[in-house]
């Protein structure tokens, strides 16, 4: 699939809000929750035991629904008051390589301060490849999200209280609840990128049936509490799609990622106003760079002809404005200035945000660590 545009991407945006009133895609939606269903009570002998099971998945993958019409409702819900983002293929790179960086033993929490917006929805330029459960390679071209509480059981809890639950009713009287405030994630695969699972069978299958109308479709969903701890570990099967999602977001809460809101298609943005909630906006994210050098004095250097094997990060500093009196040295901020002139020699200083160095066609170095900012 060739890049989209910024108008192209917000057209996609609302294309897949309005997929989710078509039929086909709740037929899709309703044989997607069936199957999942079915594999996750294989092997449960007692009918409690299967009960549990299916309200665990739907706790996980589908809470409060318990049907696709319901389901279908909820990730319109939240579509329709996402923020657009589009996410440069570099990106892509750059957050893939931290997380295969940072994947090992450990515990991680998702907290509101982290998400970009209360609601969103990113396309990836580059769509993400990663292992599931089966060992089998599935991609993914977008991610959204939205806030969702989550109702916990506290006690142990029966087969009637499950069946009250399923049915949307509230359990017994004396059966203690716990409602916490979480955010629903969804990943969404292009019916044009094949894998292991999404072959072309399926594609001109489903391009045939749809007319070619939707090629963007649900792929997973999780629903997480905020600030409750999860584990994963580099020998689990599969990846964690959820720890890649945070790290993408860690990013975005980073001086290296920067992002800008390109001009729009007249059309794109009056199509997107007439069933959107969100102004017609698109955030481009993609990592900071800079264009001239300096040297130590603050004098514009040419590039050098260096063959480097890669792009690496450089990190956040601050470097003189002006020559200065005495030997060469790294520029120490003044607090008394208001951190503008240099503590060694007083002359004027800057901040230089951290950015990318290197060939573009290079790979980009996975970070030993990220900085985040805290507004």
């Amino acid at each position: 699939m060739k890049r989209l545009t910024p108008s192209e991407v917000l057209d996609m945006h609302r294309n897949v809000r309005e997929s989710l009133a078509d039929p086909t895609v709740r037929r899709y939606l309703d044989g997607f929750m069936r199957d999942t269903v079915e594999k996750a009570v294989k092997g449960k002998k007692t009918e409690v035991e299967r009960w549990k099971e299916i309200g665990s998945v739907f706790g996980q993958l589908f809470h409060p629904a318990n049907n696709p019409d319901q389901f279908a409702a909820l990730l319109s819900k939240d579509l329709f008051s996402a923020r657009t983002y589009q996410v440069t293929e570099e990106m892509v790179d750059a957050v893939s390589a931290m997380y295969r960086r940072s994947q090992q033993e450990g515990m991680f929490t998702v907290t509101l301060g982290e998400l970009p917006s209360e609601a969103g929805f990113a396309w990836f330029d580059k769509p993400i490849t990663h292992i599931d459960k089966h060992g089998k390679v599935v991609k993914a071209r977008a991610i959204s999200w939205g806030l969702q509480p989550v109702t916990y059981f506290t006690e142990d809890y029966t087969q009637e209280d499950i069946d009250r639950a399923m049915a949307g009713q509230d359990v017994k009287d004396g059966k203690k609840t716990m409602t916490v405030q979480g955010v629903r994630v969804v990943t969404w695969f292009s019916v044009t990128d094949k894998d292991e699972i999404w072959d072309q069978e399926y594609q001109d299958a489903w391009i045939r049936e749809t007319h070619g109308r939707y090629r963007v479709l649900y792929s997973h969903s999780f629903t997480l509490p905020f600030g409750q701890r999860f584990s994963f570990s580099a020998e689990d099967q599969g990846d964690d799609m959820m720890a890649w999602i945070k790290t993408l977001w860690v990013f975005m809460n980073t001086e290296i990622v920067t992002s800008t809101r390109p001009h729009l298609r007249a059309f794109s943005m009056k199509k997107f106003q007439r069933s959107m909630k969100e102004p017609p906006e698109v955030n481009v994210i993609y990592l900071r760079r800079r264009h001239v050098d300096y040297d130590s004095f603050g004098v514009p250097q040419p590039a050098g002809l260096i063959d480097w094997s890669c792009r690496w990060v450089v990190q956040g500093h601050h470097r003189h404005l002006e020559k200065y009196p005495g030997p060469k040295h790294h520029a120490l901020p003044d607090p008394a200035f208001a951190n503008t002139k240099c503590l060694t020699c007083g002359s004027k200083i800057t901040w230089v945000h951290p950015y990318v160095k290197g060939p573009d066609d290079k790979p980009v170095r996975a970070l030993e660590q990220l900085y985040l900012l805290r507004q």
